[in-house]
């Protein structure tokens, strides 16, 4: 679906109205006679309206817009260290400068009394939160008093994808409370403490789903940092005593030097065997179009420890049953693995044959649970934990996305996670594998935002 955003401008330009009045005929025009899903996808719609959306680390804006240009198309930057609520909104004010604004060049705004922001903040949240369908869900929470009860908001919160300061005052400009909210009550409120406990995830999809990832080759320099991390937090992952700026110094000499790095004759430090090792795997899946299966499954494991003490013997299922660190299940009898990875290895068809009928988060979905499958499978005596993410990242790339690695200092998140999912719960592996793929997304593509000049988003 595309839209025609000069419909909109124009029906702005001859009518000047409210912002309320905007965000209306903006739903009017995107959904036509059919209710809203909420929470809105807001993220979808920026797309739909041709507008390019980029997650940055920003040190004092909420966001900013540029409009479209001979040369590029419209774009809006959003503060990735901000609640995916806030993200929502300030998603939802650049959209009325996109509409309204599109002639005044980039809004990079400081100023949150300007006019033309504060007509943006309305528009946004009337656009999250149409008066006509708050109402009438706020409606089915008033009690014997004729009022909503502030405990009673976090629901709205979690239906219209939005924060609870900003259902409060919606609330009461709705004449909902009985009371008239402040400062004190927000902070004695604790809202952020309440609404942790409820999973966001159904917004991550959001922002995920719509996400314009660039991909990056191997000769980029984003890839390059990104390399360091991944191998240097993995290894960690496993227990291998190796600081960053060592692991980074190993893989640059190798990618400069090959095989007559000095590293290659320092083959009996294990710390350096392993991080040489697991650098060739992400070369060896960079340079691969086949689909991963049980046969390429042994071959990472083989290069992984080629460099290693009996290294020849690696690549090889094992031969006796083992157990996993932490978990809460027995691994897959040695007897059974072939047959449990031939399994596998169809699932992994199935989903690479269908990927274009997938989003991005229906296919993470489906490969976080492949994932978790090889972690109880455990083929191998060792590298069962590096050599199954590395799984995870190779079909990741087969769908154009990046891949994604685990600080090892959320160790305990992952193995939570992983033992969740042993109990037939895979949300929390799914929601973490996202959060990864949203920052590997922007990672990846720190120095490509086609549209804002440096000056715009340095503090």
């Amino acid at each position: 679906m595309s839209c025609n955003i000069s419909i909109l401008r124009s029906f702005y330009e001859e009518n000047f109205c409210s912002a309320e009045k905007l965000a209306e005929k903006v739903i009017e025009y995107y959904y036509g006679k059919e209710p809203p899903n909420f929470p809105i996808d807001i993220f979808k719609i920026l797309g739909e309206f041709g507008v390019f959306y980029e997650y940055r680390e920003l040190d004092r804006l909420e966001g900013a817009y540029s409009p479209e240009t001979d040369e590029y198309e419209a774009a809006i930057l959003i503060n990735i260290k901000r609640p995916f609520t806030r993200q929502r909104f300030t998603s939802a004010h650049e959209l009325c400068h996109h509409i309204k604004d599109y002639k005044q060049g980039v809004l990079c705004p400081f100023n949150s009394k300007d006019p033309i922001e504060k007509f943006a903040d309305r528009f946004a949240g009337e656009l999250l939160m149409p008066k006509k369908y708050f109402r009438e869900e706020a409606k089915k929470l008033v009690r014997e008093d004729g009022y909503v009860h502030p405990d009673d908001a976090y629901s709205l919160c979690l239906l219209f994808g939005t924060s609870y300061e900003a259902v409060i005052w919606k609330l009461f400009y709705n004449r909902f409370l009985s009371f008239v909210p402040d400062k004190k009550f927000f902070r004695k409120a604790k809202p952020q403490k309440t609404l942790g406990k409820f999973s966001q995830k159904h917004l991550l999809e959001q922002i995920i789903n719509s996400y314009t990832y660039f991909p990056q080759g191997q000769t980029s320099p984003l890839w390059h940092q990104f390399k360091n991390k991944l191998v240097f937090n993995d290894s960690r992952m496993e227990g291998i005593n190796v600081i960053q700026e060592d692991a980074a110094k190993i893989i640059t000499d190798l990618r400069l030097f090959g095989k007559e790095s000095k590293y290659y004759k320092d083959i009996e430090n294990q710390e350096v065997v392993e991080v040489i090792g697991h650098s060739n795997v992400y070369d060896f899946i960079l340079n691969q179009s086949d689909i991963p299966d049980r046969y390429l499954l042994c071959e990472l494991n083989a290069i992984l420890f080629k460099l290693a003490p009996h290294g020849e013997q690696m690549g090889k299922f094992r031969k006796s049953d083992n157990a996993i660190t932490g978990a809460s299940i027995q691994t897959v009898h040695y007897r059974d693995i072939e047959a449990e990875l031939f399994l596998t290895d169809k699932d992994i068809v199935d989903l690479i044959s269908n990927l274009e009928q997938f989003t991005i988060s229906e296919y993470l979905y489906q490969a976080a649970k492949i994932h978790h499958r090889l972690t109880q499978i455990h083929p191998f005596e060792n590298g069962n934990g590096r050599v199954s993410r590395a799984i995870l990242n190779w079909i990741l790339y087969l769908k154009g996305l990046p891949p994604i690695f685990i600080p090892y200092e959320e160790k305990t998140i992952y193995v939570n996670a992983l033992n969740s999912a042993d109990n037939w719960d895979l949300e929390p592996l799914h929601e973490y594998c996202l959060k990864r793929l949203l920052y590997s997304f922007v990672s990846l593509n720190d120095e490509l935002s086609l549209i804002f000049e440096y000056d715009y988003i340095s503090d």
